[in-house]
Parts: C-alpha cells; sequence; structure tokens
C-alpha cells in the first residue's frame, strides 16, 4: 500500500467570506481532517487558560493580553505566550503527521518553511460579505457591516504582529478565491484540483 504523505492547506479568510464552509466541503471531499476553533480548545486545555477568556481574544491582539508576545525569550510566561507557544506547536506537530485543512490561526506563516502546503486566501465584495453575516447572525445591514470590518481589522492587526507582514498580501499565497465569483462549491473544486496536482490526494465520493 503506497504511503499518504501528510500535508496541510492553509485557509485565510475574509470574515463572511465563507472561508471556514469552503475549507470545511473541502476536507469532507478529500476525506482528511479539518482544524479551526478546535486548535484553540486544545491549545486553551493543554495551558490551563480558560476557553470563554480565549474565545473573545480569538484572532486578535489586545494590549495587556497578546502584548507580551512581542518578546518571546521574555522570562515572563503570560498567558498569551503560553497560548502561542502551544497553538504553535499543535499546528507544527499536525503537519507533521496529518493530511489536513486548518482554518486562520496563522498556520500559513507558521508553516511557512515547511514543505507540502498549499496557502489560500478567500475574499468577496463586502457587500456580499455583509449579505452573509446578515443572513448568519439575523442582524441589521449596519451592524454586519460594523461586525465585517471590526474582525477583519483584528485579523490584520493579528497577523501583522506575529509575522510582520499584510495578511492580505499575496506573497506567500498559492491561491486567492473570489468567493462570490466562484460560490462555494466552485471554490471547492478548484481547491480539489490544487490538492491533487500538488499532493496527488484522491478525493472521497
Amino acid at each position: 500500500m503506497t504511503e499518504q504523505k501528510p500535508f496541510t492547506v492553509c485557509i485565510a479568510r475574509q470574515s463572511g467570506a465563507k472561508g471556514h464552509e469552503i475549507g470545511k466541503q473541502l476536507s469532507r471531499r478529500l476525506g482528511i481532517r479539518f482544524y479551526d476553533k478546535e486548535l484553540l480548545d486544545r491549545a486553551a486545555r493543554k495551558t490551563g487558560i480558560d476557553t470563554e477568556f480565549i474565545s473573545r481574544h480569538d484572532e486578535t491582539v489586545e494590549r495587556g493580553f497578546l502584548a507580551p508576545l512581542l518578546d518571546l525569550t521574555s522570562s515572563a510566561d503570560s498567558m498569551g505566550d503560553r497560548l502561542f507557544r502551544q497553538e504553535m506547536q499543535l499546528i507544527r506537530d499536525l503537519h507533521s503527521r496529518e493530511r489536513c485543512v486548518i482554518i486562520g490561526r496563522l498556520s500559513d506563516y507558521i508553516l511557512r518553511n515547511e514543505d507540502n502546503v498549499l496557502n489560500v486566501y478567500i475574499y468577496a465584495p463586502e457587500d456580499y460579505r455583509v449579505e452573509n453575516i446578515m443572513t448568519q447572525n439575523s442582524i441589521e445591514r449596519r451592524e454586519a457591516r460594523r461586525l465585517i470590518r471590526e474582525k477583519d481589522a483584528a485579523r490584520e492587526s493579528y497577523y501583522r504582529f506575529y509575522s510582520m507582514n499584510h495578511w492580505t498580501q499575496q506573497k506567500g499565497k498559492d491561491l486567492m478565491l473570489d468567493s462570490e465569483s466562484f460560490g462555494v462549491e466552485g471554490c471547492v473544486e478548484i481547491l480539489s484540483a490544487a490538492v491533487r496536482s500538488r499532493f496527488g490526494a484522491p478525493e472521497k465520493r
């Protein structure tokens, strides 16, 4: 039997662009594991940090929480320090032994020097994303627009904080897909083909 080598599909996404849904459907199509907030929960359990506290700071940078991470060699072992180190270790461990899809979590940056990684960015026009968030959360248009702008600004700050790069830049991305243009199923088809081409992974129908 041919040995199945591990690989990771890292998906960064704009709020409301359906990146989570695309990633989940892709994992089902390929018959591989899917990780999103589960990674954060695992890291929280291993560090003993309250999961409710962590969920409020997910993919954000706030003064007093993640600021100590500017100096990861510091002797002060902050909650942010422990969480980041644990999440980074989990992502590297998964990449070394599994075939999986990881949503966000700076996975593209953490695995930047590794082989067998496909880096993807899912985006869409703001009005399309606003409509998705309105439907998903049953809220008014103005509130949905505010939410996606705040969430995307937080993700950009989080990404830049650790990587010194911009979250939306083309450098380091293998594919950048407009989910309004292609739709969820279209994006899944494109990514499935890319995974098969790069890693030789069969689809699970």
